[in-house]
C-alpha cells in the first residue's frame, strides 16, 4: 500500500481525468450502437421482427405473472422462504432453454 504522503494531487487528477474520458467514450459508443440498432430495426420487415416480438411478448407475460405473484406476497405480508424453486432459478432455467432453442436454430441453418 502506498503511504498517503507519497500520493500526488496531480496523479489523482490525471486518474480522474482518464476515468472521465473512458466514461465519455463508453457513452458515445453506446449511443452509436443504439442508434445503429434502431436503424436496423426500422429497416426490418414485419416477418423479420416476428421472432423477436414473440420472445418479447412471452417474457412480458412471464414478468407480469411474476410481478403479480410478488405483489400478492407483499399484500399477504408473508415471506415464503419455504419455496423450493426461487424466482432466480426459474429465470436461469428459462434462459438456458432459450439458449438451447437458439442453438437448435443455428444447427438447422
Amino acid at each position: 500500500m502506498v503511504p498517503l504522503e507519497d500520493i500526488q494531487v496531480d496523479d489523482c487528477l490525471n486518474y480522474i481525468e482518464n476515468l472521465m474520458i473512458l466514461i465519455w467514450i463508453s457513452l458515445v459508443y453506446n449511443y452509436q450502437v443504439g442508434k445503429a440498432g434502431g436503424a436496423k430495426w426500422k429497416s426490418m420487415s414485419d416477418s423479420e421482427k416476428a421472432p423477436f416480438q414473440a420472445k418479447a411478448d412471452k417474457r412480458k407475460k412471464e414478468y407480469e405473472k411474476n410481478l403479480d405473484t410478488y405483489n400478492k406476497k407483499l399484500a399477504g405480508g408473508g415471506n415464503d422462504d419455504d419455496d423450493e424453486d426461487s424466482d432466480k432459478s426459474k429465470s436461469e432455467v428459462n434462459d438456458e432453454a432459450d439458449e438451447d432453442e437458439s442453438d437448435d436454430e443455428k444447427d438447422d441453418d
